[in-house]
């Protein structure tokens, strides 16, 4: 990664501009082709997310948001800090069900994760971590970013004795980065997603890694 670059804890300031990044890396014309309900599932998205984490970083460049991690240690996904955050992502729901294919964009979101949930049904173990998030802006990629984000997140893993990591991806994703990064793919779905605007294939993927290997 470049000197110029910086990884640092996730500020509040930063919600913007992680947008930015989601919006920038995740194709959303197949769910909908209302830029408005494309911003709100985006900060719904972000909302969800770091909610559920509690280890959040970004990589800066001048001060601008271009890649974040946000996982999570241990298996508990609720406490009393993802209040506000669970407050702000009804805040971003509810105007959905009043939009152009607002509902409709929500069912299919809604759907890939019910994939996910299958996913995580069939895994063969639990894991007390997860990449909950993660994203890296198309004109930083390839310059190590992702690379040492991970890295970071595993150090900070391990050293508060986690023994496993996993995250659920597909193939409008990254997916490719978490194999060239040692992750192992432990399953796979296939359905068909209907959208406001018509219905396309989606596959999704659950991938881990174990640390005590790893290492």
């Amino acid at each position: 990664m470049e000197d110029t670059l910086d990884i640092r804890p996730y500020r509040r300031g930063d919600f913007k501009q992680v947008v930015d990044v989601l919006r920038a890396v995740w194709p959303m014309e197949q769910y909908t082709d209302n830029p408005s309900v494309v911003r709100r599932m985006m900060r719904q998205d972000a909302h969800l997310s770091l909610a559920e984490a509690n280890d959040c970083r970004v990589v800066a460049d001048s001060g601008r948001v271009v890649g974040l991690l946000f996982g999570r240690y241990g298996r508990n996904k609720a406490s009393l800090a993802s209040i506000p955050r669970i407050l702000a992502l009804n805040v971003e729901t509810i105007p959905l069900l009043f939009m152009r294919q607002g509902i409709g964009a929500l069912r299919a979101a809604l759907k890939v994760e019910r994939e996910f949930k299958k996913l995580e049904k069939k895994a063969p173990r639990t894991y007390d971590s997860e990449v909950v998030l993660f994203a890296v802006h198309p004109d930083y990629q390839g310059k190590g970013i992702g690379r040492a984000l991970m890295d970071a997140f595993l150090t900070r893993v391990r050293s508060r004795g986690g023994k496993n990591v996993h995250l659920f991806s597909d193939t409008d994703s990254t997916y490719v980065f978490y194999e060239r990064y040692g992750f192992e793919r432990i399953g796979e779905r296939r359905t068909t997603i209907k959208s406001p605007i018509g219905s396309f294939a989606y596959q999704s993927m659950h991938f881990a890694m174990n640390l005590a290997e790893d290492t």
